[in-house]
């Protein structure tokens, strides 16, 4: 439905309790899911890049929140970490109120 910057929820909330799953969307950095750790490229120009990595060659091959993706040659990158905390906004800065994580938990949990 979204951009791929984070794993495919079908079927996932099914498997968990409600509060995993409302954890997972209240703060969405307490655990991350396996390749899916983001990372914060500044180049030598002094453009902050934040997304996941999809090719670590030469040029780098980043996809941002949005579905941007770019190319960065490697000879550009002034610095890069990996960042602590998730792509995914929590639901507080998504401004969803407790009806919407339940209704945002059921919908998870009727998808096939």
């Amino acid at each position: 439905m979204g951009v791929d910057v984070g794993p495919n929820l079908t079927g996932w909330a099914r498997r968990f309790p409600a509060e995993v799953v409302a954890k997972a969307i209240l703060d969405p950095s307490a655990e991350i899911a396996l390749g899916f750790k983001s990372q914060h490229i500044v180049t030598k120009s002094g453009l902050d890049i934040m997304g996941l990595v999809l090719s670590q060659g030469d040029p780098i091959i980043v996809k941002s929140m949005g579905g941007l993706t770019q190319s960065i040659p490697a000879a550009e990158v002034k610095s890069r970490r990996e960042m602590k905390r998730s792509l995914m906004l929590s639901a507080h800065q998504l401004g969803l109120t407790a009806q919407d994580v339940a209704d945002v938990i059921e919908y998870l949990r009727s998808t096939d």
